[in-house]
């Protein structure tokens, strides 16, 4: 059916308006990211996007896979989010 989302087009839509409500860009890989930088990442297809900050200058580390050890490149940014996803619910109520 041509008139059917595809998941791919509903992933899509998904990611842009949660970057646009926090005004954040989805990380990439090939980006150069300064001290307290703030991305929006998915971990895998079937987690939920979070925001994170760069805790050192980074390229390439991945946020969700680097936020501990003896000199974590990113941190778990939970006050951005939760205004991220108060912003959704207000969004989507209308």
């Amino acid at each position: 059916n041509a008139d059917a989302a595809t998941a791919g087009t509903v992933e899509s839509a998904s990611a842009a308006i949660f970057a646009d409500m926090t005004g954040l860009p989805i990380w990439d890989v090939t980006t150069v990211y300064s001290v307290d930088a703030r991305v929006v990442h998915k971990a895998s297809s079937t987690s939920a996007r979070k925001v994170y900050k760069a805790l050192r200058t980074t390229t390439g580390h991945t946020p969700h896979t680097n936020l501990t050890g003896g000199a974590p490149y990113w941190a778990l940014d939970t006050l951005a989010f939760a205004g991220a996803l108060i912003l959704k619910q207000m969004t989507l109520m209308g």
